[in-house]
C-alpha cells in the first residue's frame, strides 16, 4: 500500500459484537487520504452486525482518494457480508482456538458502486484460511454510488479467540528464521527458483508447546500470492522454535 495510507489516522472506534460471533467485532472504516478537492460527511457509526440499534460513537469521518461513501453506504453494503465474515473466523477457531487478532480490508469502489478491488493491508490473525475467507466473503459487496468518482476505505475486524496466546516479541524467533532464510525460501523441488518475498512482507504465526508452526497469516505492500504463500508456510512448518512455556505463543515478524 502506498506511504500515504500508511499515515492515514486509525479510528479507535470499536462496537462490541452479537455473543454468536465469538467476540468478532467490525468498528467504523477508517478514512483513506484526502486530496484537496475531496469532500467529506460525517455519519453516525454503526455496526452492521448488531443492527441500526447498536450504533455507537459520536460520528467519524469517511472520505475517498477520488470519490466520497457516505458511512451508512459503507454499513450498509457490508451488513449483508457479516454473518460470513464471522463464519470465516468460527470455523477455524474450534480447530484453532488461540486464533485471534485483527485484520483491515482495504476496497477499491467502483463508480457504479460494485467492489473494484479489496486486499488485506493489516492482519494480525495469524491464519492464511481466515484471512482468504475474509476477503471471498466480501470480493462481491456492492456500496450506493459513491459521489465525485471511485472511493477507497479502509474497514477494520476484530476477532477473539477461544484462548489466549503468549505474545512474542519478534527477537525471539528472528536468530532461527535468518538461520533458515534459504529453507524459507525454498521452491517446491530442488530444481525451482527460490520464492521472492513481497515488500514489507509481515509474518504472524503461533508456536505449539512442542515449538511447531501450527498456523501461519500474512500481510504485505503488494498483494501476497497464494503461491508463495502457501508455500512460505508449508517451510515455516518444518522450523523448530523455542517451546511456549504454556500453551501456545504467537509472533509477528517483519520480513
Amino acid at each position: 500500500m502506498p506511504n500515504s495510507h500508511r499515515r492515514r489516522r486509525w479510528s479507535s472506534l470499536l462496537v462490541p459484537c452479537a455473543a454468536w460471533l465469538l467476540g468478532c467485532s467490525a468498528p467504523a472504516p477508517k478514512p483513506a487520504p484526502q486530496p484537496p478537492s475531496v469532500q467529506s460527511s460525517r455519519h453516525q457509526a454503526v455496526n452492521p452486525l448488531l443492527g441500526d440499534d447498536d450504533a455507537s460513537g459520536d460520528g467519524m469521518q469517511v472520505e475517498g482518494t477520488l470519490g466520497t461513501l457516505d458511512e451508512e453506504q459503507i454499513q450498509g453494503g457490508l451488513a449483508s457480508r457479516a454473518r460470513a465474515l464471522a463464519a470465516c473466523f468460527q470455523r477455524q477457531v474450534m480447530r484453532e482456538p488461540y486464533l485471534g487478532g485483527e485484520l483491515t480490508l482495504f476496497f477499491r469502489v467502483a463508480r457504479d458502486g460494485a467492489t473494484k478491488r479489496v486486499h488485506l493491508s493489516q492482519s494480525s490473525v495469524g491464519s492464511l484460511a481466515v484471512e482468504r475467507c475474509a476477503l471471498e466473503s466480501v470480493r462481491l459487496t456492492t456500496f450506493g454510488r459513491p459521489r465525485g468518482g471511485e472511493a477507497e476505505f479502509s474497514y477494520p475486524l476484530k476477532f477473539q479467540g477461544r484462548l489466549s496466546a503468549l505474545s512474542w516479541d519478534p527477537a525471539m524467533v528472528k536468530k532461527e528464521i535468518l538461520d533458515h532464510v534459504e529453507q524459507l525460501l525454498a521452491g517446491p523441488s530442488g530444481g525451482d527458483p527460490p520464492l521472492r518475498a513481497p515488500a514489507s512482507l509481515v509474518v504472524t504465526f503461533y508456536v505449539d508447546p512442542r515449538g511447531k508452526v501450527v498456523s501461519a497469516g500474512m500481510t504485505a505492500e503488494d498483494v501476497v500470492s497464494p503461491a508463495f504463500a502457501d508455500r512460505f508456510v508449508e517451510n515455516l512448518k518444518h522450523l523448530t522454535f523455542e517451546a511456549a512455556s504454556s500453551g501456545y505463543a504467537k509472533v509477528s515478524y517483519p520480513w
